[in-house]
């Protein structure tokens, strides 16, 4: 799709558009800012602590219902695909060291801020650090189907009945809901004559087994249901990741425009009170010459005063806004950085008009490019889940278990031959007359899922009113850079005509104040209008779930990819 907001930085040709609100240069010259820390550890750590928002990934999972509708399918959870890869691939990489850091007097570019934030931001490294625990609970659910060993001793050497017995084997659960088992005893000396299965052969008994449910646990059961769950559970974690890093690159990318506004604001300042100071001598003359009375040299030094504690105040906002950038941008340990005034960029990036055609399709496919409904989308399969978890308690329990044995070796006694091969088969069965737990429980899960429903409707209008909110503020913002250019020119425009009265002296210094104040404040709000409409980009990258990645901050176009 073609440019939104065609952004030109005058460092190198433009690249393809892409929506982004942010970028000053080219990934040339962003990489020219940024010192590389360590080349070997910039190797190691590409593969496995990159932070690559992908903005296709988001468009993709929108087609994910029809995979989640399978989740209760009799297959293993690791064979599904849920969500395809999410906006980072931040396992570790909170805790893994940085690789570049901005550095020098070249401008800050955003795209080093939002590295920083998905690098090294407290609440990204959280949000990845559910992750962890999401694997963490699935594995520990696959533990239900772990294979177990046993083995047992049993030594009654004190008694009438002298006997020992041993046994080992082992017990695998399969995912069909059964299990399979085999073994080996054996059992020696006197025993009870109603114990006398006890007795093996002298070379003891080996044994397998079969036990599969038929009804209830054949299809599910809960150590599916747990399994099943806690692997959708883990996948909606990246959905959240997604979101933190989302939420985190809009404030980033807000505290950006906010401290490079305030760095104007300065400049500006400081513009209006080198005006004054030149006029210095020259009012001097003049009250020597007559041509002024000393009222004038006394009005001057009150607006150099004047002027001066207003270059104070935006100074201290320029400190301030620094500070609160230094949350975002942070070194290669995680400490803040706060920006020195040289890091601010010279000029606002050049720009054209937003088109209304594409802001409309952008905020259209808003819902699902965003990941908030895509959690709501997992909960429900595992919802489902527990809710076909749930109908399988309603089903009577109907097991069949065959088990085979055979000793070997001599007998132990002569009167007692164990050489024949012994099978057993069984079937064992039960049902709860009025079944009030599977019923229960599928009723609070129906319920479940119908406010799942209405938290994915109101979702998703909340994100439609959100991309609409931020387009609205977008060609407002646009609007307002048209009209702050206009008034800029009628106020310096009216400060030329000024001057040359103020030399003639037709005009007195307070009148010439008033058109150089004027053109300050036309300057300024012509600066606060571009903050507003960068912002406002930025915002509208984040309402449609897009991101604003530092692949995309070496953009220079401010689009929404169709």
């Amino acid at each position: 799709m073609g440019g939104l907001l065609l952004v030109t930085a005058g460092c190198g040709s433009l690249e393809a558009p892409r929506l982004d609100p942010f970028a000053f240069y080219r990934p040339d010259s962003a990489a020219a800012s940024l010192a590389e820390t360590s080349a070997e550890t910039s190797a190691e750590t590409s593969a496995e602590t990159s932070v690559e928002p992908s903005v296709a990934a988001s468009t993709a999972a929108a087609d994910s219902g029809v995979v989640l509708a399978g989740a209760i399918e009799d297959v293993a959870p690791e064979q599904t695909a849920i969500l395809p890869p999410p906006i980072g691939t931040l396992d570790d990489a909170p805790t893994a060291p940085a690789t570049r850091t901005h550095g020098g007097t070249e401008p800050l570019p955003l795209a080093a801020v939002i590295e920083s934030v998905e690098r090294a931001y407290p609440e990204v490294a959280e949000a990845a650090a559910e992750r962890a625990t999401a694997r963490g609970k699935e594995l520990a659910a696959w533990g239900a189907f772990d294979t177990v060993l046993e083995a047992t001793t049993i030594n009654q050497p004190l008694d009438y009945y002298e006997n020992y017995q041993h046994a080992v084997g082992v017990t695998r659960p399969l995912w069909s809901g059964g299990a399979v088992s085999a073994g080996y005893r054996i059992g020696r000396g006197d025993f009870e004559p109603w114990y006398g299965g006890r007795e093996t052969n002298e070379g003891g008994e080996f044994m397998v087994g079969f036990q599969q449910p038929l009804l209830q646990g054949h299809r599910i059961d809960p150590r599916r249901v747990a399994v099943r769950t806690a692997a959708l559970r883990r996948q909606a974690t990246d959905p959240g990741f997604r979101a933190a890093v989302l939420g985190a690159q809009g404030v980033a990318a807000r505290a950006y425009w906010g401290w490079v506004l305030a760095g104007f604001n300065v400049r500006v300042q400081q513009e209006l009170l080198a005006l004054g100071r030149e006029r210095v001598e020259q009012i001097e003359k003049q009250i020597a010459a007559g041509d002024l009375g000393r009222i004038a040299g006394i009005d001057n030094a009150r607006l150099m005063a004047q002027r001066e504690a207003a270059l104070i105040q935006a100074e201290r906002g320029l400190q301030v806004a620094a500070v609160d950038l230094s949350i975002f941008l942070r070194d290669a340990s995680g400490m803040p950085i706060v920006a020195p005034p040289q890091w601010l960029p010279e000029e606002f990036p050049a720009i054209s008009a937003p088109q209304p055609e594409r802001l409309r399709d952008a905020v259209v496919r808003a819902p699902l490019n965003r990941p908030e409904p895509q959690a709501l989308q997992l909960e429900a399969a595992a919802l489902r889940v527990e809710l076909a978890g749930a109908a399988n308690l309603t089903l009577p329990q109907l097991d069949a278990a065959v088990e085979a044995s055979q000793d070997v070796g001599g007998r132990s006694k002569p009167s007692n031959d164990k050489q024949p091969f012994k099978l057993i088969a069984a079937v064992e069965g039960s049902l709860p007359v009025q079944r009030r737990a599977g019923r229960g429980r599928m009723a609070a899960i129906q319920g479940e899922l119908s406010q799942n429903r209405a938290q994915a409707q109101l979702v998703s209008d909340k994100i439609t009113a959100e991309a609409r909110e931020a387009a609205a503020r977008l060609v407002a913002a646009w609007e307002q850079i048209e009209r702050a250019e206009a008034n800029l020119d009628l106020a310096q425009q009216a400060l030329q005509l000024g001057r040359v009265a103020f030399e003639e002296g037709d005009i007195d210094l307070l009148l010439l104040n008033i058109y150089e104040q004027s053109v300050a404040d036309a300057q300024l709000q012509l600066y606060s209008a571009k903050a507003s409409l960068f912002a406002a980009a930025a915002d509208f990258q984040i309402a449609t779930g897009q991101g604003l990645s530092p692949r995309q901050a070496a953009a220079v176009a401010v689009d929404p990819a169709p």
